[in-house]
This record gives C-alpha cells, sequence and structure tokens, in this order.
C-alpha cells in the first residue's frame, strides 16, 4: 500500500513570505519584504538548541562523547584510534554518513567556487542571481525557495525532467511547475568551467539537445552556484584498507542485510552505506542492530522495501494517486 502525503513547504515561514504580498496589497495596501539575516539567525540558533538537546541527552544515558577524528589501526582487534588514544569494542558501529558531492576541478575547472547545500545555510544574504545545478529533492527545493523569496533562480539538468528518479507523473509535473513559477530550467544542460568576476561568478555550460548539435553558453553575473548532484560516503579517512572493510567503488561500506561488515564485529548503518538516503532509515536500521546485538532477537533487521519519501518543492507537483508505483 502506498501513503502520499500533500506536500508542505521547507518551512511554513517561507511559504508565507513569498505569498503574503498578495493578500498584503489586497486587503491592507502594504509592502511586505523578507529579512535574510533574521531567518539565519533563527535557523542558527535553533540547530544550536537542537545540538544540546542531543549532547544532555547522550550525557543522561551515560554516553562517553570522545570529540576526535576517528581511523582505524592495524591491530588484531577492530580497534579506533582519537586524539592518539587507542578504543577498542566487542561491537563497532560506522555511522558516518555522507558529505554532499562536488565536481572536481580536473572534471570542472572552478567547481571549487560553488557551493553545496551545507553552504546554502551560511549565506549572509539572499543571492540576486542563482544557478543550482541537480535535478533531485534537494535541488528542487532549494531552487524553490531561492526563487520564492526572490533570487533570479536557473536549475540546470542533465535531462529534460526533474526528479526522475520519482514517478513519471511527479517528475512531469514538478518540471512544469518549477517553470511556471518563474524558474529557468536549463534542460539537457553541463558546466564546463566556472570563472570568478569582478560582478560575480560566470558559468560556460554546454547544451546538447538529442538530435541537434550541442551548443556552448555562458551565464554571467551569479552570485550563488550551489552544486546538488548527489552524497558521498563519508568513509574517506576511516582507514577501513587497515581493518580490511569491503567497499564499493565510490566508497560505501558494504553490509549484509543485518549491517555486518565483513568484519566480525564491525557494522555500518546510514548514508555511508549508500542505501535509502534518508535519516528515519538510518534510526529505524540502528535500532534493529541494537535489538538483535542486546536484546537477542537474532532476526532484528530492516526491511528495505517499500520506504516512502517526501519532496518540499515549492511550488508542489499537483498530483496525487491512491495507486503503488514501483520501479
Amino acid at each position: 500500500m502506498a501513503y502520499k502525503q500533500e506536500p508542505q513547504p521547507p518551512c511554513p515561514p517561507l511559504r508565507a513570505g513569498a505569498e503574503i504580498s498578495d493578500d498584503c496589497l489586497v486587503i491592507w495596501s502594504c509592502e511586505s519584504k523578507f529579512n535574510w539575516r533574521i531567518i539565519k539567525e533563527k535557523r542558527d540558533a535553533y540547530v544550536s538548541r537542537l545540538n544540546t538537546i542531543y549532547q544532555n541527552n547522550l550525557t543522561k544515558s551515560h554516553i562517553d562523547i570522545i570529540h576526535g577524528h576517528a581511523a582505524f589501526t592495524c591491530d588484531p582487534q577492530p580497534t579506533v584510534e582519537v586524539n592518539r588514544r587507542k578504543y577498542t569494542a566487542p561491537h563497532i558501529l560506522i555511522a558516518t554518513g555522507g558529505v554532499p558531492s562536488v565536481p572536481q576541478e580536473s572534471q570542472i575547472p572552478g567547481a571549487s567556487l560553488g557551493i553545496t547545500s551545507d553552504g546554502f545555510f551560511q549565506l549572509e544574504e539572499l543571492p540576486r542571481c542563482s544557478v543550482i545545478v541537480g535535478a533531485g529533492y534537494i535541488a528542487v527545493e532549494i531552487a524553490g525557495i531561492l526563487s520564492a523569496l526572490g533570487s533570479k533562480t536557473s536549475i540546470m539538468i542533465r535531462h529534460d525532467k526533474v526528479l526522475r528518479t520519482f514517478d513519471s507523473i511527479i517528475s512531469s509535473n514538478c518540471t512544469d511547475e518549477l517553470e511556471n513559477a518563474g524558474i529557468e530550467v536549463l534542460k539537457y544542460s553541463q558546466v564546463r568551467e566556472v570563472k570568478k568576476t569582478s560582478s560575480g561568478l560566470e558559468l560556460r555550460m554546454v547544451t546538447s539537445i538529442p538530435g541537434r548539435e550541442p551548443t556552448l553558453t555562458t551565464i554571467a553575473d551569479v552570485d550563488c552556484l550551489l552544486w546538488a548532484i548527489g552524497r558521498d560516503p563519508n568513509s574517506w579517512g576511516l582507514n577501513l584498507n587497515k581493518l580490511g572493510v569491503q567497499t564499493d567503488d565510490k566508497g560505501h561500506i558494504i553490509v549484509d542485510e543485518f549491517q555486518n561488515t565483513n568484519v566480525k564485529g564491525v557494522y555500518a548503518v546510514g548514508d555511508v552505506c549508500g542505501h535509502a538516503l534518508l535519516t528515519p532509515v538510518a534510526i529505524a536500521a540502528g535500532r534493529k542492530l541494537a535489538h538483535r546485538l542486546f536484546e537477542c532477537k537474532e532476526d532484528s533487521k530492516l526491511d528495505y522495501d517499500n520506504i516512502p519519501t517526501v519532496v518540499f518543492s515549492h511550488p508542489p507537483p499537483h498530483y496525487w494517486d491512491s495507486g503503488t508505483h514501483r520501479r
């Protein structure tokens, strides 16, 4: 059974900020202006408050917190070293997550001049002109936010639709709604080079429409170039090779259905494994693993079939159904 809930905006105040102007003009004849600085301050304060809550909960549960970078050693039994001190245990869990992907400079000269979704939350002011590269839900959500708040926004995609891993009708409708909202969808396009100029960033892109000759175009005066092209596993630097933990060619840790790696007593959950990159999935997998290891529930494992997901696009795609769509 599939359940689809009507999507909500990325943050209700953001949607309200985008839509309040028309209402005010009709009723009160007033002018509204979104304050980026205030929303950033409130967002930062909220995250800081959450960090404190989590740390307090760990302390109350008598869990020691060790600050530092852990890496496996060559010791006979699984051991990690942090700040020149070694730690070992019967069970070691790797849950280091993932990081936003950024093209290498050798692939796209000047790629490091762009930011990722992490950098988006560090912006001190609303960009006047933004280019989002990517077709996934992160690209769609951020493009919608920036456009609704007044930034001239383009989203660059390699094919002709966004959200290509979703239901085809949702993918088509979301693409149409982005364009109807004034977001420029640069289809069949890829960045070739990024340069910094006195007026911002200059992007050289190639557009390869099927059946036509590729064309080169330049986009000038870009204030914000944001890469939303996927996520990489945060496994580099763990020295997994010293322990013999197997990974795939992208660095994802290979686990079985019970989250076991190929090394006894070493487990992995979450984005670092590359399966269903969603926070609730990582939490659920961790709980199932804990039940198996410490509550003698030998068959405890997460079922990765039929995991729902959601996209907070603005505007949302106007299509819902009660059927089940599977690929």
